[in-house]
């Protein structure tokens, strides 16, 4: 497999859940997230789904750069704090190891205020 087309207007479920990638190199990915009503659960938190697909999101902009694709191999994620007031999301990714096949990431979500919501650890395959 060549290099991975990492065009977000291609992926439509980073387009409807409004995820962007701000900045992005094999070392570390910056990402925001702006928080939509539909993203809160019955307690009105924003839903822990919406996290770690983001974490994901961001982590995989890191593993998939300037490389063979990478999908996700596996997850630990812990939510530390509920999203209840924030208006945005921001997402810091960092990469621990890159191996010939398999990656690690750490990821920290913050909210508009940089406090920490979540933070978690993702593994990548590399295709």
């Amino acid at each position: 497999m060549g290099k991975v087309d990492f065009d977000l207007d291609k992926n439509y479920f980073v387009n409807v859940m409004g995820m962007e990638i701000l900045e992005r190199d094999e070392e570390k990915a910056i990402g925001k997230m702006e928080i939509q009503k539909v993203f809160y659960n019955a307690i009105g938190a924003v839903h822990g789904g919406v996290l770690i697909s983001f974490a994901d999101t961001v982590t995989g902009a890191c593993a998939n750069y300037n490389s063979s694709p990478a999908t996700t191999l596996s997850s630990t994620f812990n939510f530390l704090k509920p999203v209840i007031d924030s208006k945005c999301l921001y997402g810091y990714a960092r990469k621990i190891k890159r191996g010939k096949k398999i990656s690690v990431y750490d990821v920290e979500i913050k909210d508009e205020n940089g406090d920490l919501k979540a933070q978690g650890n993702f593994t990548y395959y590399v295709l």
